[in-house]
């Protein structure tokens, strides 16, 4: 996979790649890097909007554990995520769908700075599923397990993690919050899913 960072203002048509101003692939052969690409927010502390990239079927074994990238702002020309990533982010050996769905979960802890949320839908032995919350990501590799707040789903076969969100104040408290959803929440076999909201201020100085 590969991102394209294209600059604004854009209007008409054109070409994807001559518009770009940088591209950011990857090294490695189907790890469907960008199945979740967002930029324009400062994730390393510097004011400059950086880039998070996704990969959930990067690295080896079956199920792949995926990964999630941080590419510091600015970037120019043509970039690989193995080389030039801030920060990499490993899933767990032996569970799938690390980083499938990723979000800036805006500042969660209030420090100031913006935190990340990322999900696996298909981690725990009962593929319950789980949510990954990072403040103030290090340069260099973290391990999923290391995050900052680890978010399990409560019932097997849930999918928790299937889609994650955040940045907005849903509570009145001053604090972002975290959204995480599973699909597979059920009381009986028609499958309707939820929504966890959890609020913010977990961990906060």
């Amino acid at each position: 996979g590969r991102a394209y960072v294209v600059a604004g203002p854009v209007t008409g048509d054109g070409i994807l790649a001559d518009r770009a101003v940088a591209v950011i692939g990857s090294d490695e052969v189907d790890d469907n890097l960008a199945s979740t690409a967002l930029g324009g927010v400062d994730l390393d502390g510097d004011l400059v909007p950086d880039y998070l990239l996704c990969a959930y079927d990067a690295g080896e074994g079956s199920p792949s554990p995926g990964a999630a990238y941080l590419v510091s702002g600015p970037v120019s020309g043509t970039l690989q995520v193995q080389a030039d990533a801030r920060t990499t982010i490993e899933g767990v050996a032996g569970m799938g769908h690390f980083a499938e769905a990723c979000a800036v979960a805006g500042d969660v802890d209030h420090d100031g700075q913006a935190d990340v949320l990322i999900g696996a839908h298909e981690h725990g032995v009962e593929l319950e599923g789980r949510a990954y919350l990072f403040y103030d990501l290090p340069a260099g590799v973290v391990a999923a397990e290391d995050a900052s707040a680890i978010f399990v789903g409560p019932t097997a076969d849930e999918d928790l993690g299937w889609a994650v969100g955040g940045g907005r104040d849903l509570t009145g408290d001053g604090f972002a919050d975290v959204v995480i959803g599973a699909r597979k929440v059920s009381e009986t076999a028609d499958l309707q899913g939820a929504v966890y909201v959890v609020p913010g201020g977990i961990g906060e100085p």
